[in-house]
């Protein structure tokens, strides 16, 4: 699935099985003008620079991000990646459309919740916060692959320069299913142990899940966020690490926990059962690995379920999960599988629900990790002041992302406001963090954990 020129300044290649799948279940709020799924990062910052300066120097770094990740100005058409290489008039078309000067009155949240579906990547300029808003289709790229854009975009802006188009081509990225080599043809074993991998998903429904209004038509996404001090964040890294299991498995207990608290009895479920995200760029070479590599969508989704109880019994049910194999000789290698299993997964979202299938509305769970390693505290006289991340949810699920910086950690619940009031919203996330504090016995101060579990 490599790049192949059409004809002069034209080049293509199909979609691959996870921008497919990613294509299609973006497709599910177009009834609605919406994007599911599609990304936001926001980063706050400050600088001396007057606005007028800023402004420029924004178009050249802008500009600098698409010749060195072309597929940020790529369309798609059905099943194939289109790139055009612009001439003059074409850049300029490109960049009124793309780089947009908010309003001094705009705020974060609510141009999160003016969001329609769109092509291309935007990048938003919001002056009242000092804060740049960068929004795409999910199908273009990833959280990993969105930090290490937003690191180029800021590099660019420190030492401008401008760029001439042309050779950008050679930028322009292969897919997943190239990238990691997996099998070209789909044999009946794999056709067989993806069905048996999607059906521990299909199963084990209903999950337990939050009560939400059933009447109600998706409306724009919100967010709600919280962060921690560096005293609680060192002293939750300690306490999971003496507890020997990752942050990642407690934070999605704790949401687990915040389900179960808040869990409509009228579901009749003693089970979670949802999709858990795996970041697969360090199963893959090194040179899909780096930013070369940003604007590539290497994630998968694979199916978790388990009867939880309390904290601790999450989270151990959880480190099982998040532990899963996914690359070693024989069954559990996901890659030899990954179009054929992605493809049932993509036909399932595409589709109606089976008959009597309740909505999902179980808290969900991404976690970034350290952005540490992506985003730097400051590029030449910027200095980053802070970051948010999160998704378009139609869905009747919160979803919950959550991350470190500069030694604090972040969360995130992303939410459609139809069925979730900013108060539940809210309710939801605290419960999360009281109950990852309290789970893992860190006193207020944040540098008491208790014994191991």
């Amino acid at each position: 699935m490599t790049w192949v020129k059409k004809r002069p300044g034209r080049y293509e290649r199909p979609l691959d099985s996870m921008e497919t799948f990613h294509k299609a279940y973006g497709a599910i709020g177009h009834g609605f003008n919406r994007e599911h799924f599609s990304c936001t990062a926001a980063v706050e910052f400050h600088t001396e620079m007057d606005s007028h300066t800023l402004i420029d120097i924004l178009r050249l770094a802008w500009q600098k991000m698409r010749f060195t990740y072309p597929q940020l100005a790529a369309y798609t058409e059905k099943d194939t990646f289109i790139y055009e290489v612009p001439d003059g008039e074409a850049l300029e078309v490109w960049l009124a459309a793309t780089l947009r000067i908010e309003s001094s009155t705009q705020t974060r949240n609510d141009l999160i919740a003016s969001f329609k579906p769109q092509q291309l990547a935007s990048l938003h300029y919001l002056p009242s916060n000092s804060e740049i808003l960068f929004h795409t289709p999910h199908w273009r790229i990833d959280g990993v692959g969105t930090l290490q854009l937003l690191d180029s975009l800021f590099m660019a802006m420190s030492d401008p320069v401008s760029v001439t188009f042309g050779d950008e081509v050679r930028n322009l990225t292969v897919g997943l299913d190239e990238a990691a080599q997996v099998p070209k043809e789909k044999t009946q074993a794999m056709i067989e142990a993806s069905a048996a991998l999607l059906n521990q998903f299909l199963d084990n429904l209903p999950s337990i899940g939050l009560a939400t209004p059933s009447d109600r038509l998706p409306a724009a996404t919100r967010w709600v966020t919280t962060e921690l001090m560096p005293q609680t964040t060192t002293a939750i890294a300690a306490a999971c690490k003496a507890n020997e299991f990752s942050v990642t498995a407690a934070i999605h207990a704790a949401v687990v926990c915040a389900t179960q608290a808040m869990a409509d009895p009228a579901r009749q479920s003693d089970k979670y059962t949802t999709f858990t995200f795996f970041d697969l760029r360090k199963h893959l070479a090194p040179i899909y690995q780096g930013k070369s590599h940003a604007m590539s969508v290497c994630h998968i989704g694979l199916p978790a379920t388990f009867r939880p109880t309390n904290f601790a019994h999450n989270a151990r049910e959880l480190k099982r999960i998040y532990a899963r194999p996914l690359s070693a000789p024989g069954e559990n290698n996901i890659f030899d599988i990954l179009p054929s299993y992605v493809g049932m997964v993509t036909d399932m979202v595409s589709g109606p629900p089976p008959p009597g299938m309740l909505p999902a509305t179980e808290g969900n769970f991404s976690s970034v990790g350290s952005v540490d390693a992506y985003l730097k505290p400051s590029y030449g006289t910027i200095e980053i002041t802070d970051l948010w991340l999160g998704v378009e949810m139609l869905t009747q699920i919160p979803m919950v992302h959550a991350w470190t910086r500069q030694g604090r950690m972040k969360f995130n619940v992303s939410y459609n406001e139809s069925f979730f009031s900013p108060e539940v919203a809210q309710l939801f996330l605290d419960a999360v963090v009281t109950t990852l504090s309290q789970g893992l016995g860190v006193a207020d101060e944040g540098t008491t954990p208790r014994p191991r579990l």
